[in-house]
């Protein structure tokens, strides 16, 4: 009997793999073993030793037989043979390797070692929030009508014609300029407020009573989001909109205001299948934010969706924080 690795004849104990795969006690116990079946692995040694001497292996190899079959981690492109342990939408998956690493997308949270793509302001982007980033305002349009049509005719949320609120995109610092803050990168997935609703009221008094008013109406959405996240912004702020015209224009809670809009961008991104995404709005620990979104979640589960509608805008209005 010969072995299959160093081709000598064998003497004494030997083990006898898939497929009459024969190996000696000692290449048994000299070679690296494929950590898919266990398999001796000689024929790919020289170059995984190459990826360990310069600090790229992650871990021990492959055979070749699990090597063609494995599922490939879609950030280092090594397979997969053990559980994976991150799937997102798409069906992409990345070893528990790549899944620690600091190096994430911004966007999506997942590690970006391959395709990454770097904004000037230190973003990082996978390649596939890349593909779909909205960097132009016409790239935007359909999405602008999408979010419109899902408020007013699956959430009956009249919002003023297009032309009363202007949507510009703005770059993540002027963004957060805006919002009176100082944007600064971070290595993975940030809850940051990437969308803003403003309003500028000019009123006309007679005494008491108002004889006209002009409003100067804006949404501002960060440039660069892929189109899934930009599109539950866009959800987010116009359901503002919506509240601009239903909601007193002071003294609000406003834990009620950013929960209900976080509520609806949830429910939007659920019905277009976008689940990894509509899940980071429940894990978001803020607490006007995701504790918000869990108090208008936790009111529509008791009363159902338009009785919650009705209690939140009757808090809002009354300026009575949500229990």
């Amino acid at each position: 009997m010969i072995c299959n690795f160093c081709h000598s004849a064998v003497v004494g104990r030997y083990t006898q793999w898939q497929e009459g795969t024969v190996s000696c006690q000692a290449c048994q116990a000299t070679l690296p073993a494929c950590r898919g079946c266990g398999l001796p692995v000689r024929q790919r040694k020289v170059g995984w030793l190459k990826r360990v001497f310069s600090g790229q292996a992650k871990s021990a190899p492959v055979c070749e037989r699990c090597n063609a079959s494995a599922v490939r981690c879609s950030a280092c492109d090594d397979p997969i043979v053990e559980s994976y342990t991150q799937e997102v939408d798409g069906g992409r998956r990345f070893c528990a390797a790549c899944s620690g690493s600091a190096d994430q997308c911004d966007f999506c949270a997942v590690p970006v070692a391959k395709g990454a793509h770097r904004y000037s302001d230190g973003r990082r982007s996978c390649a596939v929030c890349r593909a779909t980033a909205i960097a132009k305002l016409k790239q935007a349009r359909p999405l602008i009508a999408d979010a419109r049509s899902f408020l007013t005719g699956r959430l009956q949320m009249p919002l003023r014609p297009e032309s009363e609120c202007e949507v510009k995109l703005v770059s993540a610092r002027q963004l957060a300029k805006r919002l009176g803050k100082q944007f600064r990168s971070s290595p993975g997935y940030d809850h940051r407020e990437k969308g803003l609703f403003t309003s500028n009221v000019s009123q006309r008094r007679q005494g008491d009573t108002v004889i006209s008013e002009t409003c100067d109406l804006a949404i501002y959405v960060e440039t660069g989001l892929p189109r899934i996240e930009c599109y539950g912004v866009l959800v987010h702020e116009f359901v503002h909109l919506w509240q601009f015209d239903a909601f007193p224009r002071h003294d609000v809670d406003r834990q009620l205001v950013e929960g209900l809009a976080e509520w609806a961008r949830h429910r939007a991104l659920m019905e277009m299948g976008a689940t990894t995404s509509a899940r980071r709005v429940e894990r978001n620990d803020d607490p006007i934010y995701g504790g918000g979104f869990r108090l208008v979640r936790d009111l529509e589960g008791r009363y159902g969706y338009r009785d919650m509608v009705r209690m939140v805008t009757e808090r809002a209005r009354d300026g009575q924080r949500g229990r």
